[in-house]
């Protein structure tokens, strides 16, 4: 298939046979529209959409702990109280995760791919996520399946030796959040009831498991009002993160929440825009795993033609499920019932 494109004043052809991206002359315009209309309505005819395997999950996320030990200002979450509507806030019982997994390996008898430890603080709630690896091995041992990998996303402050070992014998990769330099992350993150710093507290951790860790750490970078702030060319955080030596960073523009506001909306958005693209020339400069892997799914998909009715999974192969046992489609949504 054939895709034509208008940037600014420049009018731009890619081809999907052949992966080659042309400059179309103003006065072709009209001419290339009609040929790429025409060849679109029988191509899309011979296009099926990828298959879902809806045997098995890709991603089940387990919110173990609605409880945090952090005071977020922009936390969506509700300034780290994820039971805001609730009278009770709550971590995952031993219970719980054993009914889930049944229930899971009921709907999906072919297993899960990843299973990714979530909260609030998962960490705060450690004995059940050392239980719950041991209980998932052993189920999917007995059922003949292949273990899933194990994920987690954390604040980072609360990673002592015994987690680094547990990460270090069972865990793919970790994923912290932090948002740059000192007084960059601390501005907006803080702990409660506390004048500690969070930058120094996840830095001397990221130093520590760095030294011998064999699972990856990435980093989850928010863009901040604060961030934005003196912002003009150079991505000065998302640099700085980069030099901690992280296997990948992913950055995200901060969600709009009843609980905290973008300062002047527009105006952000366009600087948001540039720093995402300033951050991608940095971050392409060097090629790693995470990237190459992402490239390469990206040239498959345009080789192989393959469409897709879903842009995402969440509540197809991705299910998130809440320390008292309730189903969502996914981890942004738990708690809203019209969910």
């Amino acid at each position: 298939m054939k895709h034509l494109y208008k940037k600014e004043d420049r009018y731009i052809l890619f081809d999907g046979e052949s992966l080659k991206i042309y400059e179309i002359p103003r006065e072709e315009i009209e001419n290339v529209k009609k040929i790429v209309e025409n060849q679109n309505l029988k191509s899309n005819a011979d296009l099926n959409n990828s298959e879902l395997n809806l045997l098995q999950l890709d991603r089940l996320v387990l919110c173990v702990s609605d409880i945090c030990n952090l005071n977020c200002k922009y936390c969506y979450l509700g300034n780290g109280d994820c039971n805001k509507n609730q009278k009770e806030r709550n971590i995952m019982s031993k219970e719980t995760l054993e009914r889930t997994i049944d229930y899971i390996l009921k709907l999906f008898p072919e297993g899960v791919k990843c299973i990714q430890f979530f909260g609030g603080e998962p960490l705060l709630n450690f004995d059940l996520l050392a239980y719950s690896v041991d209980y998932i091995n052993r189920i999917f041992k007995e059922t003949e399946l292949e273990e899933p990998k194990y994920t987690i996303v954390t604040n980072g402050t609360l990673i002592n030796d015994d987690v680094h070992r547990f990460f270090d014998k069972y865990f793919d990769r970790i994923t912290i959040s932090l948002d740059g330099r000192k007084h960059i992350n601390d501005y907006n993150r803080c702990i409660k009831n506390s004048n500690m710093s969070i930058h120094d507290i996840i830095y001397n951790n990221i130093q520590r498991v760095n030294k011998d860790r064999k699972y990856k750490v990435d980093v989850q970078m928010t863009v901040t009002n604060k961030i934005l702030e003196d912002f003009v060319d150079d991505p000065i955080d998302f640099k700085y993160i980069k030099s901690l030596n992280v296997d990948n960073i992913h950055i995200s523009p901060l969600i709009e929440t009843e609980y905290y506001q973008l300062e002047d909306r527009e105006t952000q958005k366009l600087k948001i825009q540039k720093y995402f693209k300033k951050s991608l020339e940095i971050g392409w400069q060097e090629i790693n795993e995470t990237n190459y892997t992402k490239a390469l799914s990206m040239v498959s998909m345009l080789r192989n033609k393959k469409t897709s009715d879903y842009f995402c999974r969440a509540g197809i192969t991705d299910i998130s499920v809440t320390a008292n046992g309730e189903i969502y489609p996914c981890f942004m949504f738990m708690n809203n019932k019209e969910f």
